[in-house]
C-alpha cells in the first residue's frame, strides 16, 4: 500500500483515541423535522509514546419543517506538542485554542437555494486567530442543469508561521514569524446531465491570496513552559540579516516571505457511468 497514491498525507507519526456519541431524532417533534447531536473526545501519542495532544467537540444540526436548516458547534484543543512545526527540529508547544462554526441553509429542494457558514479559531497567548466566511448559492433553471457559485475568505494571523532553519556555529537555528494573511476564492460549478448516464461537470476557481510576514523570532527553548519563553524576537535589518552573536554584525540572512499569488485553476470532465457502480471520466 502507498498511501501517497490516494493523497497528501500530513502526519503519519501519529496514533489517536477518539471518543464520538451522536444522537439523532427518530421523527419530527414540532418546528423540526429532525435534529442531530453529536459531541467527542480525543487524545494523541506519536510512536514515541508522547502524548502530543487532547480535546473535545459539540454539535447540534437543525432541519425545520420548512425544509431550512441550521447547525453551530465549538472545539477545543490542548496545548500541542507539535513535531511538525520546525520542518524537522525539535518538539514546539503550541497554545491552546478554541474553534467555533455555524452555518445556515435555505430549502435545497427550490430551484434557487442558499448557504452561509462562518467559523474562527483563537488560540491562547495571541498566537492564532483564523475567520473563515462562505457562501454557497445553487440553482436549478431546469432539472438537468445545476448551476454554484460559492465565495469564500479567509483571513488568518499566526504568530507561529515557520520562515526558515539556519546552521550558526555548527548549530541548527530555527526562525518564525507572524503572518497577516488574506485569501478569496469563488468557486463556481456547472453539471448537465445529458441522460441519468452521461453527464458534463465543469469546475472553476479564481484564487487571490497575500501574505506580509513582521515580528521575526529564533526559537530558543521551544519546550519552555512559559509562551513567551519559547523564542527570542529578533530584528532583521534592510537586507534581513539577523545578528546572533551581538557585535553589530549580520549572522545569517532570511528571505523575505511575503508573498501574493493570483491564480485560475479549472476543469472539465465528461461522465458516463456505463453500467451501475462503474464509471468512465
Amino acid at each position: 500500500l502507498e498511501l501517497n497514491d490516494i493523497g497528501f498525507l500530513r502526519n503519519s507519526d501519529q496514533i489517536t483515541q477518539i471518543f464520538w456519541t451522536n444522537y439523532s431524532s427518530p421523527q419530527p417533534v414540532g418546528i423540526l423535522r429532525s435534529y442531530n447531536f453529536s459531541a467527542a473526545q480525543w487524545n494523541a501519542w506519536n510512536f514515541d509514546g508522547i502524548h502530543t495532544n487532547s480535546g473535545a467537540n459539540a454539535h447540534i444540526f437543525l432541519k425545520f419543517t420548512n425544509y431550512w436548516a441550521f447547525g453551530m458547534g465549538a472545539n477545543w484543543n490542548s496545548s500541542s506538542k507539535s513535531t511538525s512545526l520546525l520542518r524537522g527540529g525539535p518538539i514546539f508547544i503550541v497554545p491552546q485554542g478554541i474553534n467555533y462554526w455555524s452555518h445556515i441553509g435555505t430549502d435545497d429542494r427550490k430551484k434557487l437555494s442558499f448557504e452561509l457558514s462562518a467559523s474562527q479559531y483563537i488560540g491562547a497567548s495571541g498566537s492564532n486567530k483564523n475567520t473563515d466566511v462562505n457562501l454557497g448559492i445553487i440553482y436549478h433553471p431546469i432539472d438537468r442543469l445545476k448551476l454554484a457559485l460559492e465565495p469564500s475568505f479567509e483571513r488568518n494571523k499566526d504568530a507561529l508561521q515557520y520562515v526558515s532553519t539556519e546552521e550558526f556555529q555548527g548549530h541548527d537555528e530555527y526562525f518564525l514569524a507572524e503572518i497577516k494573511q488574506e485569501t478569496f476564492m469563488l468557486e463556481f460549478r456547472v453539471n448537465f446531465s445529458f441522460t441519468p448516464d452521461l453527464s458534463l461537470q465543469y469546475y472553476g476557481q479564481p484564487f487571490v491570496s497575500s501574505g506580509t510576514y513582521s515580528e521575526f523570532k529564533r526559537v530558543s527553548n521551544s519546550k519552555a513552559k512559559k509562551y513567551e519563553e519559547r523564542f527570542d524576537v529578533v530584528h532583521p535589518d534592510e537586507d534581513n540579516g539577523v545578528d546572533l552573536s551581538g557585535d553589530g554584525q549580520a549572522d545569517i540572512y532570511l528571505d523575505n516571505p511575503d508573498f501574493k499569488y493570483v491564480l485560475f485553476q479549472s476543469n472539465m470532465v465528461l461522465r458516463w457511468e456505463y453500467p451501475p457502480g462503474s464509471t468512465i471520466f
